[in-house]
């Protein structure tokens, strides 16, 4: 009995053909202050802001908070769409984490992989589904295969990457749904 109100937050998503379909209701934005604005001003009462792909965490997260919404803390947002922001948040809150360099153009990667040494793995700090991520384990892999991804899975520009050393061992990957202070395991 709810109306569907989709904020799309990239234009490659929006370019897409039928991608509104099923929405009683279609806005275009990324920016959390302009969508509040455009769902007022439609006159829609929001009762809950869920993300449906990693591109839309950081605005669900903002725009939640913004509507007086149940959601995530607003003020580490930023951190769970931004690699580099997630990794000096952890820094902070004394979580070790790999050593690392954040870098703006292609050029500087193989500098900062000399930095921080061999094994790197090289990743864009936005975007999604691992794209454009790589480990190189000799400097001599990096000069025969270097990054050459510029845009995200989202036809965005990158315009920065993480050059991380990289761990060798098991990953998990732990999703939790949090609401009102309580945390649950997916």
């Amino acid at each position: 009995g709810h109306r569907v109100v989709s904020v799309y937050t990239h234009r490659y998503l929006a370019s897409l053909e039928r991608h509104a379909e099923g929405d009683d209701l279609s806005l275009y934005t990324a920016d959390p202050a302009e969508a509040e604005r455009l769902i007022a001003a439609a006159g829609v009462e929001a009762r809950a802001v869920v993300p449906c792909l990693e591109a839309g965490v950081h605005l669900t997260d903002v725009l939640a908070h913004r509507l007086g919404l149940p959601g995530n803390d607003h003020r580490l947002a930023w951190a769970r769409r931004n690699k580099a922001a997630m990794r000096a948040h952890a820094l902070r809150a004394g979580v070790r984490v790999p050593e690392f360099r954040l870098v703006h153009t292609l050029q500087e990667i193989v500098a900062a992989a000399h930095e921080v040494g061999f094994p790197v793995i090289v990743k864009p700090t936005m975007g999604a589904g691992s794209q454009g991520v790589r480990v190189y384990s000799t400097p001599a892999d990096l000069e025969n295969r270097p990054p050459a991804v510029t845009h995200d899975v989202y036809h965005e520009e990158i315009r920065e990457w993480l050059v991380e050393r990289y761990v060798r061992g098991k990953e998990f990957a732990v999703n939790f749904f949090s609401a009102d202070g309580d945390h649950r395991l997916v």
